[in-house]
């Protein structure tokens, strides 16, 4: 693929914009927001009357 950036293994080479997906804790809190809302979501389209 020319063009394209080398693959690099060093973790010093990363994205910073991707280094805040790495910390397990922060990323936990954020998937457990994220499945309470999808949840709630769900539950508020499930209740919902029927058009007619």
């Amino acid at each position: 693929m020319s063009g394209s950036p080398p693959i690099s293994r060093d973790p010093q080479a990363k994205d910073p914009s991707r280094v805040r997906a790495l910390d397990v804790a922060d990323k936990s809190a954020r998937v457990h927001r994220f499945q309470r809302a999808t949840v709630k979501s769900a539950m508020q389209i499930m209740a919902a009357p029927c058009p007619r």
